[in-house]
């Protein structure tokens, strides 16, 4: 991606909400299109970023803290918004969504220090249509939604051995 970049950009700007000076960079690809732009602290990328594609197209707005991504994430795809959530200790943490071009939900995913640990999929309309647990990829509780057992009826999940699931972290308050 860096090897079409033709030149980068540095522009020292003092905000007036930061107690520090910081500078903001954008790179720039070979057809003169912009590539990536944000702040930089101490020579690496700091707080948000965006960077697009060779036409133009933006790709992904992400956020950095000591030139590492941390923090929310966005990815575009053909210019419509592919999936976001967001990334702590450089793994995805947390609810992810994905969406497909029409921008409808497809699916939302739980992660646990970049460990999938729980699925919902959606059909076409956005209408939930699978949920379930995750271990080693795939749903161990492949219930249609119809039938899925509610967290607090617990017994259903008696013919599964679950170790290292906790369920209190579904449980409704």
């Amino acid at each position: 991606m860096f090897e079409d970049a033709l030149k980068s950009i540095r522009f020292d700007n003092k905000y007036s909400n930061s107690l520090v000076d910081e500078n903001f960079e954008r790179t720039y690809y070979k057809n003169g299109l912009l590539m990536n732009e944000g702040n930089i602290k101490s020579g690496k990328q700091e707080g948000f970023w965006k960077s697009y594609n060779k036409d133009g197209q933006l790709e992904s707005e992400r956020m950095y803290k000591d030139g590492k991504q941390e923090g929310y994430a966005k990815y575009y795809e053909r210019g419509y918004i592919f999936s976001e959530g967001a990334i702590i200790g450089g793994n995805k943490d947390g609810i992810w969504k994905y969406y497909n071009e029409q921008g409808i939900l497809t699916e939302q995913t739980t992660y646990i220090n970049g460990d999938i640990t729980y699925k919902t999929i959606f059909n076409k309309k956005g209408i939930i249509v699978k949920k379930g647990i995750i271990m080693d990829g795939k749903f161990i509780v492949p219930y249609k939604l119809e039938t899925l057992p509610k967290i607090e009826d617990s017994k259903n999940f008696n013919n599964i051995e679950v170790k290292t699931l906790n369920i209190n972290m579904f449980k409704k308050d």
